[in-house]
């Protein structure tokens, strides 16, 4: 039976069963136990078990535990800690409890290092029990206990995180001292640069060290024939060693050495050089542990096992730095991405706003990323190709290449329809391939792609897609990871980085890619909202000709231009019905020069355009084939102005009416920008458009009261259509939003402040979007329904019914006291009931704001009949700041506002309603005091019809 009894106190099966095959053979008694409590049983027990293999981290407890519990019996047995890289025991515990020595689990030469310190262990015993073996023990053997001295300080050092270079420093020192080796020193990968930079450094004092600065490339020897093997290299003879030999020479000749260097290249004879792999990059090495000595055969097989033991303390060490470096990295990392989204949002409030994110997004990924090439493509569905919107080349902004790329060639095609992000090589997932060894690699990469770039080659490439709401809208691709020597003529061999784009970079990418494609499709709205205003404006502008005497000829410039401008038309075309009414003739044009179409024209239900000068409906398709009167004219200058292949790709066609009669036609061919097809949008603003501009046309040709009211009163309906439509698109963004917001919170993981706020900004746009497309709703024709007798008394009870219960919920707007005294008897006035409703509403809702910093806070509402002047009046009364003489004056104006939020077409559209149905407003104030604003409304006349079927003016 054994007389060596081991406690193997470790959770793991498959590790005890390895510790158990590593001692196979020995002669040793195994116990075994898989917790605290199991453990300290088996070994009170047994109580001739001598060596314990502990494991710092069990089910039931820590390996601390489990020494508390048997710290008594210290002197009788040895303890050895099973260490994994992130688990430590501090060093002043570990001689408190008695700790023998400290294994390294991951370490490579696992079963010869537990061998060696299993039998130190059992001698420890033996010396224990015997004074003076143990003495001889202590003369003979004395470095073992330097050894575990020297590593109980190296882990007090990585404990207490004390700089790499000072651990590896004295992980170099303790080596040199402990086999008696020459040199000792340890390179480390750089990052940044892709070379193995020197970072620490043991030998005789002197200028040796010379030999060994600067960094050494993957390949170089010694150590970068270690790098790239990945294997331990030894070697016991190098003066006869060729390879040796010629770096000697090499050394020699292109440099000026000192003396002791030159020394120890005539001298050194030995070599033991390990490669160290940390396992964050796959199998990489990441750092070389040299050791060199001046006699031959020097590194016997247990001076190998003791430097292993160090550099098994050196990877410990370089893995925990590394770690601590990649937590600040990607928190600067993080922190710069979310200045790019920040700028991206203030990007969004600028004019042309796709050009201006494209150039943040490019100039951020370049700064934080560092790759050599940037592009951004996104999906053109009417040609179904993704089209590259911007680049970056080489550390340059480029213009993008104008041909489309197929959705699903390429591996930016493989992005697009898998969906799915695409990085190669990808070391942290163990995929070495290289872009040129994908299935879908396209040599269209190669040719596009490294243009004006210094590698002239794809070393890696990293996609990833672009999508929003589940609908994959695009691609930002990065090609090369750029070393810090990218910019450095002599140093070309390594401009990129040989381990490409890592897992820190791929996740920056998403973030910026879910950002900007949430970005663009606000960047849509707010350049839809934006398109918006401007057709508004021109409408307005365009309703000012209705009462303009310019002659007809400048009226339809103006007319024309404006046209194109808001529709964004290559070409635009306006004809008129002649005095026989049996066709149309063009008149004027946008884009081609007027003369090219002089005379030409279409019989009333000749080709599309007289078809809708016969029908009188609006026709929006694709052009097709040439085959109208005026499309070789067109074709050609397109031809002539853009490319040979241009045609006529979409185009709309719209009758131009008064009175619902006919007058002319106007055409707008090719529309602008990414979008080239003009959509059921577009068509219904150039119908209104077209509306405004019969108006004007007809205006001019006979200025009359009677056309003059006709005008106005089909400007308002054109109006009220154009409403309706932007309180539809506005209603809709209040959907979008939402959407978009939610997706950016569900993609960014980490929690950022800035941006949360940013977010609660869009949200809180688009709610005051909505109120005030519910504002303008009321006035519209869609909403006015019929004009016939109400009680005034109850529209105004109804108003402030419907405002009461949000009132009740506003802090602010709940400390108003609301008095109502309405007239005894009913107030029947001809009015529309919805938007009368709003203009009392909006009168209120005036008031509540006034008084929203007043002491006294009180709103009366009074209506009385005045029945001399046949009138129904309401008096709205509050007690707020007061409205200054100079404001007083502009408050009716649709563009004057004193709110920091506020529209100003709240008491413009209240105006205007009121006098569309012969009524008044009036108001006075007082600064300081309060402000009463005067409603005055015909009194119904007796026998007035119950409905009334007009509209008002």
């Amino acid at each position: 039976m054994a007389d060596k009894e081991i406690l193997i106190v470790e959770d793991d099966p498959v590790f005890r069963r390895s510790i158990k095959f590593a001692l196979k053979g020995e002669g040793y008694a195994i116990s075994e136990a898989d917790s605290v409590s199991e453990g300290v049983s088996k070994l009170f027990k047994n109580p001739i078990i001598q060596v314990i293999l502990l494991d710092l981290s069990l089910p039931d407890g820590t390996g601390k535990d489990f020494l508390e519990l048997v710290k008594d019996r210290t002197p009788a047995h040895r303890v050895i800690i099973l260490t994994g890289f992130e688990e430590k025991l501090a060093a002043k515990q570990a001689e408190e409890y008695g700790v023998f020595y400290y294994l390294p689990k991951a370490e490579r030469s696992f079963t010869q290092s537990i061998r060696f310190s299993v039998g130190q262990a059992f001698k420890d015993v033996e010396i224990e029990s015997l004074k003076e073996e143990r003495e001889r023990w202590i003369r003979e053997k004395g470095h073992l206990i330097k050894k575990t001295e020297d590593l109980i300080k190296i882990q007090r050092k990585i404990n207490d995180d004390r700089p790499l270079d000072e651990i590896l420093d004295l992980i170099c020192e303790s080596v040199l001292q402990l086999v008696g080796a020459y040199t000792c020193h340890v390179r480390l990968y750089n990052l940044k640069t892709g070379d193995f930079d020197l970072v620490s450094f043991a030998g005789p004092a002197g200028e040796i060290r010379t030999i060994f600065d600067g960094p050494k490339r993957k390949g170089d020897f010694f150590s970068g024939k270690v790098a790239e093997t990945k294997s331990p290299y030894l070697s016991g003879d190098l003066q006869n060693d060729k390879d040796f030999q010629a770096f000697r020479e090499k050394l020699l000749k292109t440099r000026s050495l000192p003396e002791d260097a030159k020394t120890y290249l005539g001298t050194v004879q030995s070599a033991y050089i390990v490669p160290i792999t940390t396992n964050m990059f796959s199998d990489e090495t990441d750092a070389i542990f040299n050791v060199g000595a001046d006699s031959p055969d020097f590194f016997s097989e247990q001076r190998r096992e003791i430097i292993n033991e160090f550099v098994a303390q050196a990877t410990i060490a370089i893995t925990k730095a590394w770690l601590k470096q990649k937590k600040v990295e990607t928190h600067e990392d993080y922190r710069g991405i979310s200045g790019v989204l920040e700028e991206i949002t203030r990007k969004l409030s600028e004019e042309n706003i796709r050009e201006e994110v494209y150039g943040t997004v490019l100039e951020g990924i370049s700064r934080i990323v560092r790759p050599e090439t940037i592009s951004i493509l996104l999906h053109n569905k009417a040609a179904d190709l993704l089209d590259t919107v911007a680049e970056q080349r080489g550390g340059e902004r480029k213009t993008p290449c104008q041909v489309g790329h197929p959705k699903d060639e390429g591996l930016t095609g493989w992005v697009f329809t898998n969906s799915e992000p695409l990085r190669m090589p990808n070391l942290q997932r163990e995929d070495r391939r290289k872009p040129q060894q994908h299935p879908s690699y396209s040599e269209d990469l190669e040719t596009d792609y490294v243009r004006d770039i210094p590698s002239e080659r794809v070393e890696h490439y990293l996609g990833v897609p672009m999508q929003i709401g589940g609908e994959t809208t695009g691609v930002i691709q990065l090609l090369n990871k750029k070393s810090e020597y990218y910019d450095k003529e002599e140093n070309k061999h390594l401009w990129l980085l040989e381990r490409g784009f890592s897992d820190d970079c791929e996740n920056v990418l998403g973030i910026a890619v879910s950002y900007l494609a949430v970005a663009m499709k606000n960047a849509d709205l707010i350049e839809e909202r934006n398109r918006k205003i401007r057709q508004l404006d021109t409408l307005k502008g365009v309703g000012r000709y209705t009462s303009s005497e310019m002659p007809l000829d400048e009226l339809l410039d103006k007319i024309i231009k404006e046209a194109a401008e808001d529709v964004e038309a290559e070409i635009c075309l306006l004809f008129l019905l002649n005095e026989d009414k049996d066709r149309v003739v063009f008149e004027q044009s946008y884009g081609i020069p007027r003369e090219k179409l002089k005379g030409k024209a279409y019989e009333i239900g000749e080709g599309l355009t007289g078809g809708v000068a016969e029908t009188g409906q609006s026709i929006l398709k694709k052009a097709g084939q040439p085959d109208g009167k005026c499309d070789e004219e067109i074709l050609s200058h397109l031809q002539q102005t853009h490319r040979k292949d241009k045609t006529i790709e979409s185009l709309m066609v719209v009758p131009i009416k008064v009175k619902n009669e006919t007058i002319g036609v106007i055409k707008a061919i090719n529309k602008k920008g990414d979008i080239e097809q003009y959509d059921q949008e577009d068509l219904s603003f150039f119908e209104t458009f077209a509306t405004y501009v019969g108006i004007a046309i007809e205006n001019t040709r006979r200025y009359t009261v009677t056309n003059e009211k006709l005008a106005i009163a089909e400007k308002n309906v054109a109006l009220s259509h154009l409403v309706r439509a932007v309180v539809h698109e506005i209603n809709n963004t209040k959907t979008l939003i939402p959407i978009n917001v939610e997706l950016i919170r569900e993609r960014i993981s980490t929690s950022n402040y800035d941006l949360e706020e940013m977010l609660k900004v869009i949200e809180n746009s688009a709610d005051r979007a909505v109120r005030f497309a519910n504002s303008i709703q009321a006035f519209s024709v869609s909403r006015l329904g019929k004009r016939k007798p109400h009680d005034i008394n109850v529209i105004i009870r109804t108003a402030v019914g419907e405002l009461a219960p949000s009132f009740e919920l506003d802090n602010k707007h709940s400390q108003v006291t609301l008095k109502q005294t309405l007239s005894s008897d009913a107030l029947m006035c001809s009015v529309y009931e919805a938007p009368f409703i709003q203009v009392i509403q909006n009168m209120i809702i005036n008031a509540y704001h006034a008084m929203e910093n007043s002491k006294e806070k009180v709103l009366n509402i009074i209506s009385y009949e005045d029945a001399e002047n046949n009138l129904a009046k309401i008096e709205l009364t509050d007690t707020g700041h007061g409205i200054d003489s100079e404001t007083l004056e502009k408050i009716f104006d649709p563009e004057f506002t004193t709110k920091s939020r506020g529209t100003g077409i709240g008491l413009w559209l209240a105006q205007t309603h009121l006098d569309s149905i012969d009524a008044e407003i009036k108001v006075t104030s007082v600064e300081g005091k309060g402000t009463t604003f005067t409603i005055e409304v015909p009194v119904a006349e007796a026998g007035l019809p119950e409905e009334i079927d007009e509209q008002p003016s």
